[in-house]
């Protein structure tokens, strides 16, 4: 096809070929000295215009495999051409069959602002932006900019309670309303449908909560609980459902179950009747709802009553900028915390709007930097496979970002590595930017394939930059380049660049733009902003 039409444009530009033989110039140009042929053959420029437009070329055109769905991220690095990509819209158009995406790529090259793109133009398709953990902070400003909700955590002053089931008393009784009402007009299988709802929407919740609690309790001990353990916390848990009807019950209630145990939880302990038996079986479990209950620690986020709610019908951030990087156990806690009750909300909406009881929403579930929770303890990488499971059921897209393979895999027990692995493997889209070679060669090729063209772009964007005497900065090659992976489809390299409105949602290193206090601000050279650092 293409030998083809190379001799159809040389009889049409009058050049002579072999057909009636004369030799002719090949694809560089004519070969021989001082003849200009050309060392690289360059992609012709693509555009794209409707039949009206170009009436005259077509069908002649040669259209583009990139397909134009989704938010526009920027141009194919090669041939100019518009790259559109999202999880949410190109699983409305049947391009991948979940709605997910993975990001990996070294810090300072683009993550966050490629997530705030696809937030930004998603917002406007009607998706609702979810940031499940803002470690940094990096997404407050551009969650405020849409009129959203910041929920603040772990300053000593904001709380969120673990045994919290938020909207859920609420949801259950529009549900049993409404299923009463559908009994009362003698529609039967509407009425087990919604009972149904409600009784699966609280057994989930009781399930999420307990893998919740338990995790928490593990990061604070740093070591896995024991199987009697977890029976009395599920037990103990079961028991303030029962008794505790006039508010949320906080973790000194499970504390006061624990330490004066009913029936049931004796049982579970399996004491045979013995108080010094439950009480060894008891004592560290003990000592660590404690310590969780003392307002320091962990339990400067978790012992007391949640502050602020999260809401369901505008775009959430959760801030955790309060917390010292340095507790991993905390900071672990914190993230694990907000992604329950984050996805237990988008869910129960989703179960809602199923009965016509709620609007129907969508939301894009952003969870960045996924390592620092699940290096925190063993046990981590499957609560969130828990939670993460099943995107489409819950009328949500879902983004994780982090910087490499090796910060996924630096936990001590395989098995957690081994699921790390497939939760990056099991994303529909996977975005790479500038990561080392090394990185490329012995652990992306574990979960996608990867050409050695690929290979080599992605580590070339990794390599540091050249210090602009100018500006007085080494910008790197490789901010704002991205490859887009599908399945086994050859990757998409795109060049993304920041809107002015975009940069003021990146303003990562404005602390670095201010002069010190060592130095004279009013004499200070250029300290003006650079649009080139507002990647991060």
């Amino acid at each position: 096809m293409l030998a083809t039409a190379t001799k159809l444009g040389k009889k049409l530009l009058g050049i002579p070929t072999t057909e009636n033989g004369t030799r002719g110039p090949g694809l560089l140009g004519w070969r021989g000295p001082d003849m200009g042929t050309a060392g690289v053959a360059f992609t012709a420029p693509e555009f794209r215009a409707s039949t009206n437009q170009i009436c005259g070329m077509w069908p002649f055109a040669a259209g583009s495999s990139v397909p134009m769905v989704g938010t526009p991220l920027g141009r194919h690095q090669f041939t100019g051409a518009p790259v559109c990509c999202d999880p949410v819209s190109w699983f409305r158009a049947g391009l991948i069959r979940n709605p997910s995406m993975f990001i990996l790529g070294e810090p300072g090259l683009g993550k966050t602002s490629v997530i705030h793109r696809i937030c930004t133009a998603l917002y406007g398709f009607g998706t609702i932006p979810i940031v499940l953990g803002d470690i940094r902070p990096d997404y407050i400003g551009m969650i405020r900019a849409f009129g959203g909700q910041v929920i603040t955590i772990g300053d000593g002053e904001h709380y969120l309670n673990i045994l919290d089931p938020g909207d859920l008393p609420d949801a259950i009784r529009l549900l049993e309303d409404a299923a009463r009402a559908a009994n009362v007009a003698g529609d039967v299988q509407k009425a087990a449908d919604l009972l149904q709802a409600a009784e699966g929407r609280l057994a989930s919740y009781q399930a999420q909560r307990l893998s919740l609690v338990v995790m928490v309790v593990e990061l604070s001990r740093r070591e896995r609980l024991q199987t009697v353990e977890r029976n009395i916390i599920a037990a103990a848990l079961s028991h303030l459902d029962d008794t505790i009807t006039d508010r949320v019950p906080v973790l000194a209630d499970l504390l006061e179950v624990v330490q004066n145990p009913p029936q049931s939880v004796r049982t579970v302990s399996v004491d045979r009747g013995d108080d010094d038996r439950y009480r060894n079986k008891t004592e560290q479990l003990e000592e660590d709802l404690i310590a969780l209950t003392q307002g320091v620690g962990l339990g400067a986020a978790f012992s007391k009553p949640t502050s602020e709610p999260m809401r369901r019908d505008r775009p959430v951030v959760f801030d955790l900028s309060a917390i010292n990087e340095d507790d991993k156990a905390l900071l672990a806690a914190a993230m694990l915390a907000c992604w329950s009750v984050g996805m237990m909300t988008t869910k129960l909406n989703s179960v809602l709007a199923d009965h016509g009881l709620a609007p129907r929403r969508h939301y894009f579930i952003v969870l960045d930097e996924l390592h620092r929770a699940l290096q925190a303890g063993s046990g981590v990488i499957d609560h969130l496979v828990l939670l993460t499971r099943l995107n489409r059921s819950r009328d949500s897209g879902q983004v994780m970002a982090t910087h490499t393979m090796a910060d996924l895999e630096a936990v001590p027990d395989e098995h957690d590595r081994e699921r790390a692995r497939e939760l990056v493997a099991h994303s529909q889209i996977k975005v790479f930017g500038g990561l080392p070679p090394v990185e490329v060669k012995e652990r992306l090729t574990r979960i996608t394939e990867i050409t050695g063209r690929e290979a080599d772009l992605i580590g070339s964007w990794s390599d540091p930059g050249v210090l602009d005497e100018r500006t007085g900065e080494a910008i790197p090659p490789g901010r704002g380049k991205f490859l887009i992976k599908v399945g086994r489809r050859p990757g998409i390299p795109v060049d993304v660049v920041l809107t002015s409105v975009e940069a003021d949602f990146n303003r990562i290193n404005d602390r670095w733009k201010v002069a010190s206090r060592l130095g004279d601000p009013t004499t200070s050279p250029d300290l003006q902003e650079d649009p080139d650092d507002d990647w991060e």
